[in-house]
């Protein structure tokens, strides 16, 4: 994916993905593609973005189009997103927040 790098690590309980970039038009599409084939049954699902410095509309629809994936098969995705990562902006300009789950990064550690 140009202009996207996507890290994965699996355990027991969860999935950790890692994005960074730009979430944007034919990387989104790609990542709206692959996203969804990580899922597995009743895990939860940590999306580090951190690390994103762009994203539109349709990586807005990539993280979407994962939830509900992950919510029929018992899973839970969770974002981690400082306060200026532009998802925030995304999410309200749609009005969805509340669409997900955002914690901060230390509140982690």
């Amino acid at each position: 994916m140009k202009n996207l790098n996507l890290e994965i690590k699996r355990d027991a309980k969860q999935i950790d993905i890692k994005i960074a970039g730009e979430m944007i038009t034919m990387a989104a599409l790609d990542l709206k593609r692959s996203l969804p084939e990580i899922i597995e049954r009743n895990k939860l699902i940590r999306v580090d973005m951190t690390k994103v410095a762009q994203m539109d509309l349709t990586g807005l629809n990539a993280l979407m189009m994962t939830k509900v994936k992950a919510n029929k098969s018992g899973s839970d995705v969770i974002i981690i997103a400082n306060d200026t990562n532009p998802i925030h902006r995304l999410l309200h300009l749609t009005k969805f927040h509340g669409q997900f789950t955002i914690i901060p990064p230390n509140y982690l550690n």
